[in-house]
């Protein structure tokens, strides 16, 4: 292993690393902090065992057979809180903004489900960042929000926390086929 920490705990060093870096973003303790972006972080748990649910399922079930099931959760899960709050849209192209948020949903949801079947999470994982991407843009687009220092700087060491774990991914892959 050389240079490298044993096979696993620099993974895990790299996970802390970028759980450092969310905290960087959020700030607990600060005038910046908000208790409302624990709802955040929460989603983001949800979000990563969806994923690991996902890569686990991915090498014995079709994505479609996982999109209906995921979609069915979901559509039992939320239909009391829809129909509480229940609006309906007023035009064709409110309905058209909500058949697309859906399809494009349950598309990314079913080729996430592919790649899972061919690559790792770690290889995976890096294609997310384009969300921060889009979400930046968004935030400056519609809420005219740029984001300040610890922001960009937060989101560099969760990037860069998870382009190590592509990287030693790689490494370790080369390491044991040259073995």
């Amino acid at each position: 292993h050389g240079v490298f920490p044993a096979q696993g705990e620099d993974r895990w060093i790299a996970i802390a690393v970028g759980f450092a870096g969310v905290l960087i973003i959020i700030r607990p303790g600060s005038h910046a902090f908000h208790p409302a972006i624990l709802l955040s972080l929460g989603n983001a748990v949800l979000y990563a065992l969806f994923n690991l649910l996902t890569r686990h399922l991915s090498s014995n079930e079709h994505p479609a057979t996982m999109q209906l099931a995921s979609a069915m959760v979901s559509t039992a899960m939320l239909t009391p809180f829809a129909l509480w709050t229940w609006q309906t849209p007023s035009s064709g192209w409110q309905w058209l903004l909500l058949a697309l948020a859906g399809l494009s949903g349950g598309a990314g949801h079913y080729f996430a489900a592919q790649a899972h079947r061919f690559a790792s999470a770690a290889v995976l994982g890096p294609f997310l960042y384009q969300q921060i991407l889009y979400m930046t843009l968004g935030g400056w687009l519609v809420f005219d929000q740029v984001p300040d220092r610890a922001v960009l700087l937060g989101a560099t060491v969760v990037v860069a926390s998870g382009l190590y774990l592509l990287w030693r991914e790689f490494q370790v892959k080369t390491e044991s086929t040259a073995v």
